[in-house]
C-alpha cells in the first residue's frame, strides 16, 4: 500500500452566533484542492496505486454539512476518500457515494472496477446532524 497526503484547503466564509450561552449559530465554508504528496507515514488515504511525482491522478472526497441543536456549519468538513489513475474507477467511486442514502445505512463498503476497497464502518456525513453535500473528482498532479 502506498500512503498520500492530500491538502484540501478550507476557507470559513461566514460565521455568526447570537452571542447567549446556548444560542443559534451558523457559519459557512469553501473548499478547493491542494497539493497531493506521497506520504507513507502520515497518509490521507491509502492506495494500491503508486503515483509517481508528476503524474495525473484523480483525488475522490467529499464535502459534508454538520452541527448540533443550534446551528450548522454549512460545508463545514471535508474529506478525501481515495486517489486514482483512471477515470472509470474514480466515477465509480463517486457514484457509489452520491447514490446512498446515507441516513439509512451508514457503512461504506465498495469495490472500484481498478480493485480498490474502500470500507468504513461509519461515514463522517452520516451522523444525526450531518449532511453530504458534495463528492468531487479533481485532477492533480503528484508533487
Amino acid at each position: 500500500m502506498f500512503g498520500y497526503k492530500v491538502g484540501i484547503i478550507s476557507h470559513q466564509d461566514h460565521y455568526e452566533h447570537d452571542g447567549e450561552e446556548w444560542g443559534e449559530w451558523s457559519s459557512a465554508h469553501s473548499h478547493r484542492m491542494g497539493d497531493v504528496t506521497k506520504n507513507p507515514e502520515y497518509p490521507d488515504v491509502t492506495s494500491i496505486l503508486d503515483i509517481e511525482v508528476g503524474e495525473s491522478c484523480i483525488v475522490v472526497w467529499v464535502i459534508w454539512s454538520s452541527g448540533d441543536s443550534f446551528g450548522c456549519a454549512d460545508g463545514g468538513c471535508s474529506e478525501a476518500i481515495g486517489i486514482f489513475s483512471d477515470i472509470n474507477s474514480a466515477t465509480a467511486l463517486v457514484n457509489y457515494i452520491n447514490s446512498k442514502d446515507w441516513n439509512k445505512d451508514h457503512i461504506m463498503d465498495f469495490v472500484t472496477p481498478d480493485m480498490q476497497e474502500f470500507k468504513q464502518e461509519w461515514v463522517g456525513w452520516s451522523g444525526y446532524f450531518e449532511s453530504l453535500d458534495s463528492v468531487e473528482a479533481s485532477v492533480v498532479v503528484m508533487k
